[in-house]
């Protein structure tokens, strides 16, 4: 759940959300059919904010919004069924009901795709010793798309971080889509899809 109320933006520290400073720029990798999703069960007000905060780095991506974890996987496995789609990042509170933003990471990593998806957690305190324990797991695993951030935060922080996680995901598919390009043009390579595409990125 979220953090305290600043200058009514719930969990958010007052600052410039939508000022033209770098930090704010625009994804070059994104396009009209890329989602981003932002979980968050503080209410509309919470994820309005959120949206208005991540609507600048990502101008043409579209903002779905989900208030739990369970109906976050629900519209990631429609995204995953679409074909036209692509998920770019997750943006998520840490305690919320049915599932929690930990529950959710968890499950998206047992997604077959969704290894290497950005993940960004939110949250205004770990409520007792066993959420701080798998959280800290999850940090020490070492994983490079997953950040955390305290509530309140910084949108500029935040804007900040989801840019570098989405920037670090496109490195990492075109690494990956040029390696697999070179094995295809070996002699006696053998792709058997022939699109040069490797699952997973």
């Amino acid at each position: 759940m979220g953090g305290e109320a600043r200058d009514g933006e719930p969990g958010i520290v007052p600052t410039e959300i939508v000022g033209d400073g770098e930090s704010a720029g625009s994804v070059e990798q994104v396009a009209p059919g890329d989602h981003i999703l932002i979980v968050d069960d503080d209410g509309q007000s919470m994820l309005n904010s959120l949206k208005r905060v991540l609507r600048k780095p990502f101008p043409d991506a579209k903002l779905d919004t989900a208030e739990d974890g369970l109906e976050a996987i629900t519209t990631v496995r429609l995204l995953v069924d679409d074909l036209r789609s692509r998920l770019l990042l997750v943006v998520s509170d840490t305690m919320m009901p049915r599932m929690t933003g930990i529950d959710l990471y968890e499950e998206l990593r047992k997604i077959p795709g969704l290894e290497y998806l950005p993940f960004i957690l939110l949250s205004g305190g770990m409520p007792n010793e066993a959420v701080k324990q798998r959280f800290e797991q999850i940090a020490a695993s070492g994983d490079p798309f997953f950040r955390f951030l305290d509530k309140p935060f910084d949108p500029t922080e935040l804007q900040r971080v989801a840019k570098e996680l989405v920037e670090l995901r496109a490195q990492r598919r075109a690494a990956q889509v040029n390696t697999a390009s070179d094995l295809t043009d070996e002699p006696g390579s053998d792709d058997e899809s022939g699109s040069g595409i490797v699952p997973g990125v």
